[in-house]
């Protein structure tokens, strides 16, 4: 099916599937990027949500139950010794969520799929310890990480993105070419219009100067040697049959002649007069009058004998 389509049409698939190819590494290298620092800074809002549960913790006391808050936050609070003390409504009962460990002055976070706590779901989650009454407690809160396409407002740019430059490819590659082949179009019609009858018409040559006109001009000199080689068989033909009439004419009258009166004519002298001219008919052209067992060279010089 390839090697049957147009090479406009061949161009333009070849075209726009190269530009189809980087776009797509374009929009894969972009929803990347984008994915990473948007999971960055929702880790760094993490963690500052984390910062402002502990502050109102350290004030109030851990609540049985924590609320979610505008993150959507999954929150587990630990105490010294490991017992959850409070925690949001989708944590209840569950294990913890992480076993980072991280030193009492600090935090860790990481970026997790699957496991008991989230079955089939991506979450970022951090585990913050804090120091309430002389001791070391231990906070753990997760958030929905950012998905592959980042969101809705970057997806849908770059799908309309990639179909603009894309569809302009096409148009633009099909345009081109088309512009490009359309001397050959030209030359291949005016060719079908010539015939033997007439060779006067000659293909248009382009402007510019480039391959399609070294093939134009190519091709009306080959035209000018056919209708040359036509003309000079045309003149040859003419001379030869106005030469040939004569004789043969001369030959026709003294046959006619001897058959109206047989007793008065001299048949060996009619027989070498048409001998004579149908040596002359053969000198002009070597099939005329050939008899069924002639062969070149075996043609007499003088009429048979009678």
């Amino acid at each position: 099916m390839w090697h049957e389509c147009s090479i406009r049409t061949r161009l333009t698939m070849v075209a726009s599937a190269v530009m189809a190819l980087l776009c797509t590494a374009v929009a894969v290298l972009v929803l990347v990027v984008a994915q990473q620092a948007a999971a960055e800074h929702r880790t760094k809002q993490l963690v500052a949500h984390a910062m402002n549960v502990v502050k109102q913790i350290r004030h109030s006391g851990a609540a049985p139950h924590l609320a979610p808050g505008r993150y959507n936050a999954s929150m587990q609070v630990f105490n010294p010794v490991g017992t959850m003390v409070g925690t949001t409504p989708d944590m209840a009962g569950k294990p913890s969520m992480t076993n980072l460990q991280p030193d009492v002055d600090g935090y860790a976070t990481e970026r997790r799929c699957g496991g008991p706590v989230f079955p089939d779901q991506c979450k970022i989650a951090v585990e913050y310890p804090f120091h309430r009454a002389n001791s070391v407690w231990r906070l753990n809160m997760a958030v929905a990480d950012v998905p592959w396409y980042v969101g809705p407002r970057l997806l849908v740019p770059l799908a309309a993105g990639w179909l603009l430059l894309v569809g302009a490819t096409a148009v633009g590659t099909r345009r081109i070419v088309g512009k490009t082949l359309a001397p050959v179009s030209a030359i291949s019609g005016k060719l079908a219009q010539i015939t033997a009858s007439d060779l006067g018409h000659r293909v248009p040559v382009p402007k510019y100067r480039d391959e399609l006109r070294d093939l134009a001009e190519t091709a009306n000199r080959t035209l000018d040697r056919a209708q040359s080689a036509v003309e000079q068989h045309l003149r040859f033909a003419s001379d030869a049959s106005h030469d040939l009439r004569s004789p043969l004419t001369a030959m026709r009258a003294q046959v006619e002649e001897g058959l109206m009166y047989p007793e008065e004519t001299n048949w060996p002298q009619t027989a070498g007069l048409s001998w004579t001219a149908l040596n002359t008919c053969r000198t002009w052209s070597p099939t005329c009058c050939r008899s069924p067992g002639w062969t070149p060279g075996s043609a007499a010089a003088s009429p048979p004998s009678t």
